[in-house]
C-alpha cells in the first residue's frame, strides 16, 4: 500500500470540488488524517505532514506556491477540515470539531 499523502488528499479533494463531483473520502483516509492531528509540526494543533509529504513542495488549487512553513501549515490545516467536513463522514476529525 502506498503512503499516505496530505498533500495528495488535499488535491483530490479540491479537484472534486471544482468538478462538482461528490467528495468521497473513505474511513481509512479519514484515519490517516485524524492520526496527523495534533502531532509534532502541526500548525496550531491542526495536522502535521506525513513521512510521504515531508519536503514537497505544496501548491493551492489554483497554483499558488506557498513557500513559508508557517503558511504552508495553514494552508493545508483549513483544506484539510474543508475536506474532513464535506465528507459527511464521522471521524474523530470532525467529532473535535463540533
Amino acid at each position: 500500500m502506498e503512503p499516505f499523502s496530505l498533500i495528495d488528499f488535499i488535491d483530490r479533494t479540491g479537484e472534486r470540488l471544482f468538478y462538482g463531483r461528490p467528495v468521497d473520502v473513505s474511513g481509512p483516509q479519514l484515519a490517516a488524517v485524524a492520526a496527523l492531528q495534533g502531532k509534532p509540526g502541526a500548525y496550531a494543533g491542526m495536522f502535521a505532514l506525513p513521512e510521504a509529504d515531508r519536503g514537497r513542495e505544496f501548491r493551492t488549487f489554483t497554483g499558488e506556491t506557498i513557500t513559508t512553513n508557517g503558511g504552508k501549515m495553514h494552508v493545508i490545516g483549513e483544506e484539510t477540515c474543508v475536506a474532513a467536513t464535506l465528507s459527511h463522514a464521522s471521524s474523530p476529525v470532525i467529532e473535535r470539531s463540533r
